[in-house]
């Protein structure tokens, strides 16, 4: 009874993401939460292919299109990371760069990881989220991320190995 016809198409869509920090174990580490849910009324949306919490399109931990790629139109992504420093290099300066930005005078690079977990539930009716007859998809993502960070520059580099959990409720 999903039909998707052009008409069927108009929906009042309420997304948004939600990002808190706060401070870890240790002062230096950082535990990081993000949820993004996506709820939407008064009609039926088009079949989704985008996740997007781990890369453009995938939830982390799995394939692009691995997650998702059916017609819901409710979801709730939810991220969490502990941060925590490796290691900082010794500060290094170019002041003859100076005269072109400031900011290049001194640069320093800094080594951070991460443990990773993320979750995502996919449903089609928002009265019944966990309704077995309706399609719902669940799983998530665990692993590990290591960040090198550049201040100076307000820019850092990350690469993540996040596996992928698959819930057996999946329909």
């Amino acid at each position: 009874d999903f039909n998707l016809k052009e008409k069927d198409f108009v929906y009042l869509q309420l997304a948004d993401d939600f990002r808190f920090y706060h401070r870890g174990i240790w002062e230096s580490n950082t535990v990081a939460y993000r949820i993004r849910p996506l709820i939407r009324l008064f009609g039926k949306g088009n079949i989704h292919s985008g996740v997007y919490m781990g890369n453009e399109y995938s939830l982390r931990g799995f394939d692009s299109g691995g997650f998702g790629g059916f017609a819901y139109n409710h979801r709730l992504l939810l991220s969490w990371e502990y941060r925590f420093p490796i290691f900082t290099l010794p500060e290094l300066s170019f002041p003859w760069l100076a005269w072109y930005d400031n900011s290049l005078n001194k640069f320093v690079i800094r080594i951070d990881g991460a443990v990773i977990f993320d979750y995502g539930y996919l449903w089609k009716d928002l009265s019944n989220p966990l309704s077995p007859t309706d399609g719902h998809q669940s799983g998530g993502g665990a692993g590990f991320g290591l960040r090198f960070i550049f201040p100076s520059l307000k820019r850092s580099l990350c690469a993540e190995l996040v596996f992928p959990v698959v819930f057996p409720e999946n329909y």
